[in-house]
């Protein structure tokens, strides 16, 4: 009897031994398939939510086993949060791995931040990336810069948002990494290539930092073509010059809250706003969107003409054509097809 016992005793050793082997080192699938899932570990999951979810998902046999594993080997304390990709032919040894960044980072998003985006234009494409929740970052970014980084960006100091500094570029970030690593990546990109260049510039400047970086913005919207921001630069400059009104289109449209419109209508034009270039003198309180180095660079280096005037071509090719007058611009925006300026109205 006993030793029916102890035979029975073995085999179900045995049995099991072999069972927690084949769940440990065995993948869901054969190892000629390769099904992958993008998973992802929440800042609060527990080691259970995660072997259910796994599981759930087809990436695990044994959602016990895992949690005991993880419990066992103090895993569920080193589970890094972020998004991986896995795949149907890892076994749950090499997950666990993957999980703990044993065996490779947390996956990265990329994130393209164009030239010309404002502050929630940018939120909003950390959003869309699973970067960063929109919501809290653009919270930050409208607040004036915390003192914390007045030191290694001496120009925030006093600035009532980031607008302008966040500069256009493509980043990697791991998925709901902090606000402030975020905008430690964008500030010191902006600090190496346009703080640089404003440090490197080669001959006087025609505005302060700041006032370079409000004009860029500007020109960085007006212009589709690089070749154009320098003269765009140079009647903007010109208009400041006399103590002309800029009246800049994209400066209605950032009043408005919506700068992706693509033109404005004469009743804009009435928004109160100190945004609104129509209504008030001198350039913006801030800048209107973060722009790139080419437009910087046109701003530092204005191009000098006669010209006080342009407009779009409304051709299709992002060109404009550049006035001396009032009059020689009028007769432009007969030439290309815009409405007639209503009486009381003198457009740029």
């Amino acid at each position: 009897m006993i030793r029916l016992t102890l035979l029975i005793l073995f085999f179900f050793i045995l049995g099991t031994g072999w069972l927690i082997w084949h769940d440990l080192y065995t993948p869901p699938l054969p190892s000629q398939i390769s099904l992958s899932a993008t998973f992802r570990v929440a800042p609060d999951d527990s080691a259970s939510a995660v072997a259910e979810r796994l599981e759930s998902d087809g990436l695990l046999r044994n959602r016990w086993l895992f949690i005991a594993l993880c419990k066992l080997t103090g895993a569920q304390r080193n589970l890094h949060v972020g998004y991986y990709r896995l795949t149907a032919n890892q076994n749950m040894l090499s997950i666990l791995d993957t999980l703990q960044e044993k065996q490779g980072p947390a996956q990265l998003m990329r994130v393209t931040l164009p030239e010309g985006l404002t502050l929630w234009q940018v939120a909003d494409r950390l959003s869309a990336g699973r970067i960063q929740n929109g919501a809290s970052f653009l919270a930050t970014v409208s607040r004036p810069p915390a003192a914390k980084w007045w030191r290694s960006f001496p120009y925030l100091e006093h600035k009532s948002n980031y607008e302008g500094f966040l500069f256009p570029d493509t980043y990697l970030f791991a998925p709901d990494v902090p606000v402030d690593q975020i905008l430690y990546t964008l500030l010191t990109n902006f600090h190496n290539q346009i703080y640089q260049r404003w440090e490197n510039r080669q001959a006087p400047a025609p505005f302060n930092f700041y006032e370079t970086l409000n004009l860029a913005s500007i020109v960085q919207q007006e212009s589709a073509l690089v070749s154009e921001m320098p003269l765009i630069a140079g009647v903007f400059k010109r208009r400041l010059d006399f103590k002309m009104r800029l009246n800049a289109d994209p400066t209605v449209r950032y009043a408005l809250g919506n700068p992706e419109q693509g033109g404005v209508f004469w009743k804009d034009l009435d928004v109160q706003s100190p945004y609104n270039t129509y209504r008030n003198p001198g350039l913006p309180p801030t800048p209107i969107c973060s722009p790139g180095l080419d437009a910087f660079v046109a701003a530092l280096q204005p191009e000098q003409s006669n010209a006080l005037y342009f407009l779009s071509k409304n051709d299709g090719s992002g060109a404009h054509d550049f006035s001396r007058s009032l009059e020689e611009h009028n007769a432009k925006r007969w030439r290309y097809g815009y409405e007639k300026a209503p009486a009381n109205r003198q457009y740029r």
